[in-house]
């Protein structure tokens, strides 16, 4: 039967229009997602996010093999500094915070998006609960403030 489509494609092409019109709102929606698209960046961008909601649900080895998965793919510099943003904050999420000023901080030398400056935000202020350090808080209020600087004004 050529020229009619099987099932594999037809229910691809099937999540393909249904995403198309909307953002995925449920974790399976981005998860399937992130298995079908067939563009590299798009499909990074994907994991991304699919690993961003699993952090939130604290699914956080699920979201650190999404994370992987995701700069496996090295699908360019926007969509793999978003996954070490978001491992950022997996593993302040994890205690980690050694690990994660250290991803954090590289970061920031390149720039700072709101999400980066948010992690490390809870990176700084952790660290400062654990060590009474002023130099974390002066950090923390550094990070505060450009945060501040870089929301739109209402």
């Amino acid at each position: 039967m050529s020229g009619v489509p099987s099932l594999s494609q037809a229910l691809v092409e099937s999540l393909r229009e249904r995403f198309g019109s909307r953002a995925p709102v449920s974790t399976i929606e981005l998860s399937v997602r992130a298995a079908v698209e067939p563009e590299q960046e798009k499909r990074a961008w994907a994991l991304v996010a699919l690993a961003s909601r699993l952090r939130r649900e604290h699914e956080l080895e699920l979201a650190r093999l999404a994370l992987n998965a995701a700069l496996a793919l090295d699908a360019g510099p926007e969509p793999t500094r978003a996954a070490y943003t978001c491992a950022v904050a997996l593993h302040a999420d994890e205690g980690d915070l050694t690990t994660a000023l250290k991803l954090g901080e590289g970061l920031l030398a390149d720039g700072q998006q709101p999400p980066l400056l948010r992690a490390m935000a809870r990176v700084y202020w952790g660290l400062w609960k654990e060590t009474k350090d002023e130099s974390w808080h002066d950090r923390w209020w550094h990070v505060n403030v450009q945060l501040r600087e870089t929301s739109p004004v209402s």
